[in-house]
């Protein structure tokens, strides 16, 4: 909770954070899996996701870290060190929608993904 209480007060906008805070709260519940990195025995950044596609595909659903000039490239750490510890078993990594954010959609397109899912909206 504490990375993610300081990177909301980083954010001029909420963005997904009611989400993110709800998932770390019912972690055990949802059957979410993560990681949290260290920087000299501080908290600096997590991820949180899980399984599905039948165990083919891991789906990555929040990442924060503490945002600080002193942790540059932070993200793309926890990026890659949490996918290094994935089972092989796992053929995609999605890492689902960018939300609307320029500069995350930049980041995951140059990670070359296997393709995009087409996102509809259904209202009544």
């Amino acid at each position: 909770m504490q990375i993610l209480e300081s990177w909301k007060n980083a954010q001029v906008q909420p963005g997904d954070y009611a989400a993110a805070r709800e998932a770390l709260e019912k972690t055990e519940e949802l059957q979410l899996c993560g990681g949290i990195f260290y920087v000299d025995a501080e908290p600096v950044a997590y991820c949180l996701g899980e399984e599905l596609a039948l165990g083919t595909t891991y789906a990555i659903h929040f990442e924060k870290a503490v945002i600080r000039d002193k942790y540059k490239g932070v993200y793309q750490f926890i990026n890659q060190s949490f996918a290094s510890v994935l089972p092989e078993k796992y053929e995609l990594i999605n890492r689902e929608q960018d939300l609307g954010d320029i500069g995350l959609r930049q980041a995951k397109e140059s990670y070359r993904p296997a393709g995009f899912v087409r996102k509809l909206r259904v209202t009544a």
